[in-house]
């Protein structure tokens, strides 16, 4: 039977485990920012699990280590980036990455599925390491080390499992996020380079960028960035057209006589950008010819 002193030290455990993952939800829902989430999260685990030193192995498609998060004890951790990728070839890591599961290196003096290396600050004697899936894909490796053998109990997994599932779901929105911000850097370029006015607006009609031309032929400022549409445009004409939301080109005549010719594409998940084409001379024109014929 197990003495008091044994139950509340496990009782104890137990209470900084459930801490563990009530904070680490919290982290991975407090930013987009994959390397200082993943940082913070493998400290405190580190500190949680008594563990000599941590890693987290980001993954390529071919299983290529892109990069490398590793923490100490007492020690703020540190990113590396490339990693050798021997370590996914040999060991314990590669063995992860083979498998799609879990693995407990009780003592690695007698697991052959553990390689030193040359350059290791400390000497491993115990491990547990558990891959970061994504459906049936490895996109990374969770590791933690101790220098003293079985370190890591079975039932450590009961925790680490789902920070690793947690971890999972963090790169995908962090990539998700990373793409997206991408192109929307790509698309701010390219209206900026654009002679024509081009409005983008958001699903809830709030103006969310504009090029030069845009602010001279409307008569924007720079404040006019993240304002509703409806208190920017005086012209009726215009903002009608502004406010249907509709795929479709139209020409506007405003109050002032200028006329355009509007075009407007959504953008899924983020709103739609119109351009405006002054085409007054050109009506004028038309007209001109059909008043000679």
């Amino acid at each position: 039977m197990a003495k008091p002193d044994d139950i509340s030290k496990i009782e104890a455990q137990a209470q900084k485990w459930v801490r563990l993952l009530f904070d680490v939800s919290k982290e991975f829902s407090s930013s987009l920012e994959l390397d200082e989430v993943l940082s913070r999260v493998l400290n405190q685990t580190v500190k949680i699990a008594s563990a000599t030193e941590g890693s987290i192995f980001l993954l390529g498609e071919r299983g290529q280590v892109l990069r490398s998060i590793i923490a100490r004890a007492e020690l703020p951790p540190e990113i590396k980036t490339p990693v050798v990728e021997t370590v996914m070839r040999e060991g314990i890591a590669g063995w992860v990455y083979e498998h799609k599961q879990h693995a407990v290196v009780a003592d690695t003096k007698t697991d052959d599925r553990w390689m030193d290396f040359p350059d290791d600050r400390l000497l491993t004697r115990s491990a547990i390491s558990i891959p970061i899936l994504e459906g049936k894909a490895v996109r990374g490796i969770f590791t933690l080390t101790h220098t003293e053998p079985n370190a890591f109990p079975e039932e450590y997994y009961n925790v680490l499992g789902p920070i690793a599932e947690q971890a999972s779901i963090a790169i995908r929105n962090a990539v998700a996020y990373t793409e997206t911000r991408s192109e929307w850097v790509v698309l701010q370029a390219i209206i900026h380079a654009v002679r024509e006015p081009i409005l983008t607006l958001d699903n809830k009609n709030v103006l969310v960028l504009f090029n030069k031309a845009a602010a001279d032929k409307l008569n924007l400022s720079k404040a006019a960035e993240g304002q509703k549409i409806d208190t920017l445009i005086q012209d009726q004409n215009l903002l009608a057209y502004l406010l249907k939301n509709e795929s479709e080109t139209e020409q506007v005549r405003l109050a002032d006589g200028r006329i355009f010719e509007c075009s407007m594409s959504k953008i899924l998940g983020m709103g739609r950008v119109v351009t405006l084409h002054d085409v007054t001379m050109l009506n004028k024109l038309i007209d001109l010819v059909n008043d000679w014929s």
